[in-house]
């Protein structure tokens, strides 16, 4: 049941009650049911076009005339940063989430 997330000793967020706060969670689980066997595609689109632009803004931001500008050079940073980020994401997704549902 979808009202069954509830913690004893937690303060009560919502009145679960109320049929609009029902509504809302059976159909929040509704869309949970249906997204969840593609999060996993969606996250590898995501992260590999977030790569690919992270690498381009990489190249543009590293020009020797765009590397005289301190905020170039943190927005540089953080580029490399997300690379990193989404990378390891998209191994875990690869290895733990698409591998597991598929059996390759």
């Amino acid at each position: 049941d979808v009202l069954d997330m509830e913690c004893p000793h937690d303060a009560q967020l919502f009145d679960t009650d109320s049929n609009s706060t029902q509504a809302i969670l059976r159909k929040l689980a509704h869309f949970q049911r249906w997204y969840q066997p593609i999060h996993g595609y969606v996250c590898v689109l995501i992260c590999v076009f977030g790569i690919f632009t992270n690498f381009v803004h990489v190249a543009v931001l590293s020009r020797p005339n765009m590397r005289n500008s301190a905020v170039n050079c943190i927005l540089t940073a953080v580029a490399v940063c997300d690379i990193g980020t989404m990378a390891s994401y998209l191994i875990y997704i690869i290895h733990f989430v698409l591998r597991r549902n598929n059996s390759w």
